[in-house]
């Protein structure tokens, strides 16, 4: 793993050692590089975006050459530290892992309730559709037995009316026509007559 550039460039610049056929931009220019130009041209500071704080004591240090090698004990600490790192990455991983296993589940669990439900709504319009059909066929035999109501009472109707013109018919034949009709005998006539 690459250690993070403790100098780094501003965007668009780019150093050139005087004498050197190398070149560097943004954040591969290793340290001693830019230290060492540094050291010839400490206004150039403001080539950089980001350097040390402490930038200033390590390029007189480089200057001087007295310039620190890490320890063999600063070296394993720095493993320990990123190797500590990758372990705590590790565990985030698996727990990430996890997370995303349980959420398939949920999902796979969702999916399979949507599809439960498109089921019932399906059998639901199906259910819809065959009430539907019967009530349109209920509907039909009602106008159908309405229909034939309407003519039985048609049928009735003149049937009634030709009996109450015979009725009215013989009514007019049985009296002479300039008699009037006799009105029926009430209770009252009927006690007099009897008197």
């Amino acid at each position: 793993m690459p250690k993070k550039a403790n100098y780094v460039l501003k965007p668009g610049i780019v150093l050139q050692e005087p004498g050197k056929n190398k070149f560097y931009a943004l954040n591969n220019c290793p340290d001693e590089v830019a230290e060492r130009y540094l050291a010839k041209f400490p206004q150039h500071i403001s080539m950089f975006e980001v350097y040390p704080t402490d930038w200033e004591s390590r390029v007189k240090a480089r200057k001087e050459g007295t310039v620190s090698v890490p320890t063999y004990d600063e070296l394993k600490a720095e493993v320990e530290k990123l190797t500590a790192e990758a372990e705590g990455k590790d565990g985030e991983i698996t727990a990430l892992t996890e997370q995303v296993n349980t959420m398939k589940a949920d999902l796979e669990a969702a999916k399979d309730e949507a599809d439960a439900l498109r089921k019932e709504v399906v059998a639901a319009t199906d259910t819809v559709e065959k009430g539907k059909d019967e009530a349109q066929a209920e509907v039909k035999a009602l106008h159908k037995e309405n229909d034939e109501l309407k003519a039985e009472v048609e049928r009735l109707t003149a049937a009634l009316e030709k009996a109450l013109k015979a009725k009215a018919g013989k009514g007019t034949k049985e009296a002479p026509k300039d008699e009037a009709p006799k009105e029926a005998p009430t209770a009252e006539t009927s006690t007099e007559e009897g008197k």
